[in-house]
Order: structure tokens, then C-alpha cells, then sequence
């Protein structure tokens, strides 16, 4: 089945050296986070070839999933798995957060942001793109430049 929406995001969280690959999913006419399909790495698991076929993995279950209705519980709490918090808020203040899309045949775009303070995401700290076709591992190392952007940053 094909999503009749462009483009297609994913939400990376960062927590310590644990990433959290969440599917943004088209839910009542808007793009909605679920954790119907997520991607848990951590440690020696995140490199970039394994992040890389994570965040494919991710845009393959989009693709197939198409529109999906989603419960107001399902939609607070996703980000939820492999994590010490208990709020949203709490969970986006110590999380560093990037977002990677990309829309059919075009290149992919990764965007990391500031750390948030509130429910508002700002302004881009690092912005890259990746061709499409680009091996799994290009793709990886595209949201490590990022992350590693974002250390920078809160130097």
C-alpha cells in the first residue's frame, strides 16, 4: 500500500547512547509519532550501519502501513520504551532529538535540534542531506554527524 502523503518523517531520540527510531504516521490528517514500530540501539549495536538499516527499516514500515488511527493514550505515550522518564516533558528536556524525512525518489534530509525546553522544537542545529540510493551507512553516518553536531552545540 502506498501512503498518499509526502513526505515521510522519523523522530531519532537520543538518551545518553541509547537511540530511539520512531515512525511518524499519517493519523487523522496530520503526521503522528507511534510506537507500533520502533528501533531501541544502544551501546556497541549503534553504529552506523546498524542505524542507517534502522531508520530504512522505519521508512519500509511507513510505506506499508499507510493512514492509521491512533488512541490519544497511543499518541502521548510512544516515546515511552527503554527510557528513565515519566513526562513528555521531562523526557524531551534530556533527550537530544533529530528528524529525518524524505520524500519519494528525493534526497534524505536529517535535521538535529537544540535540546527542548518546552513542546516547541527551534531552530536546526545541523541540517544534511543524503542522495537518495545512499547505502544504509551513509544514512548512519549522517545522524552521528548530526549528533555530533549537537554535542558541539551544547558546548
Amino acid at each position: 500500500m502506498e501512503p498518499d502523503f509526502d513526505p515521510r518523517f522519523i523522530s531519532v531520540n537520543r538518551e545518553g547512547d541509547r537511540l530511539l527510531i520512531l515512525p511518524c504516521v499519517k493519523c487523522w490528517g496530520t503526521n503522528r509519532t507511534t510506537d507500533r514500530y520502533f528501533v531501541s540501539l544502544s551501546g556497541s549495536e549503534a553504529t552506523a550501519e546498524h542505524i542507517g538499516e534502522s531508520i530504512l527499516s522505519t521508512f519500509s514500515f511507513i510505506e506499508h502501513a499507510g493512514s492509521l488511527e491512533l488512541s490519544l493514550e497511543e499518541q502521548e505515550s510512544c516515546w515511552r520504551h527503554d527510557t528513565k522518564y515519566k513526562t513528555y516533558r521531562s523526557f524531551a528536556r534530556n533527550n537530544d532529538f533529530l528528524q529525518v524525512s524524505v520524500e519519494k525518489g528525493k534526497p534524505y534530509f536529517v535535521c538535529a535540534y537544540p535540546p527542548r525546553t518546552s513542546d516547541l522544537v527551534g531552530d536546526e542545529v545541523w541540517k544534511g542531506t543524503v542522495p537518495a540510493g545512499a547505502s544504509a551507512e551513509e544514512l548512519g553516518d549522517a545522524v552521528l554527524d548530526a549528533y555530533a553536531a549537537i554535542d558541539e552545540w551544547k558546548k
